[in-house]
Parts: C-alpha cells; sequence; structure tokens
C-alpha cells in the first residue's frame, strides 16, 4: 500500500519513505563485499598499519621492563609486594631481610605493599617470596599500568 500525501502537504513524520536507508545497506554490503573480496590482503595492510601506530608505545613499554642499573651498578627491577592483613611489619622486614638481593625502596599507597628493588636475575627470589605464606600478591612496579 503506497502512502501518498494531498498536494501540499507531507505524509505523517513515520510513513515517509525517503531511501536514504537503501544507500546505507547498499554502502554497507558493498564494503562488506569489498573486504570478503580483498580476503587476507587487507587483513595485512590493517595489521600493518595498526603495528606501526603501536610501535611508539611498544618500544616504551620495552624500555620499562629493561633493569636500571643501581647504585652499586648491579641491574635491578622494582617490585611490588603487598602482604596478608595479618602479617606484622616484624615479620614483613625479617622476611625481605632474608634475601641479600632485596632492597627496600619505600611505602605505598596501600597498608600492606611496599615497593622494593630486587638485583637481576631476580626470578629465584621472587618465587621465594611469593610462596612466603605473609605475600599474598607481588608484581613488577609499572606505576603507570597498575591502575589499568
Amino acid at each position: 500500500m503506497s502512502v501518498e500525501a494531498p498536494p501540499g502537504r507531507s505524509p505523517p513524520p513515520g510513513r515517509r519513505r525517503n531511501g536514504a536507508w537503501l544507500v546505507a545497506v547498499a554502502a554497507g554490503a558493498f564494503l562488506t563485499g569489498l573486504a570478503f573480496a580483498s580476503g587476507p590482503a587487507l587483513g595485512e595492510r590493517v595489521m600493518r598499519l595498526l603495528a606501526a601506530l603501536g610501535a611508539p608505545r611498544l618500544e616504551a613499554i620495552r624500555a620499562m621492563e629493561e633493569p636500571v642499573a643501581g647504585p652499586d651498578g648491579v641491574p635491578r627491577t622494582q617490585w611490588l609486594v603487598f602482604f596478608e592483613g595479618g602479617a606484622a611489619p616484624a615479620e614483613r622486614t625479617r622476611l625481605l631481610a632474608r634475601h641479600e638481593s632485596v632492597r627496600f625502596v619505600e611505602e605505598t599507597f596501600f597498608s600492606n605493599g611496599v615497593v622494593v628493588s630486587i638485583a637481576e636475575p631476580s626470578a629465584a627470589v621472587v618465587d621465594a617470596l611469593r610462596a612466603s605464606s605473609a605475600v599474598w600478591l607481588m608484581l613488577r612496579d609499572r606505576a603507570f599500568y597498575f591502575c589499568h
């Protein structure tokens, strides 16, 4: 059933057909067909573009991951150590003192967390600290990314 308005009057707003939706559907179908026809070539170009856009950020992240030489010249990485709520301050200090490569850096905003610096290679010390019943969580100190 077609809707026609009397001369000089436009049809009611819900009944007007102007073809814009047809143009949008046709454009969407064309772009979908183009994407399928291009196949992997389009995907590879998009991935190269994304890699080029992300390269500076990736370089910055890699630079943050590198150990930094401490005052003694030994490369060190910083770690956030969160203790269990029941761990007494003396127990925390004793646990960190067991490992000679661990240096206290600072307290954190959180009452149960501290920042420590560990000489590289740090894997054995990190595993030992994580295995302690007094430690709740241990993460690399990436202050920029901690909130994300």
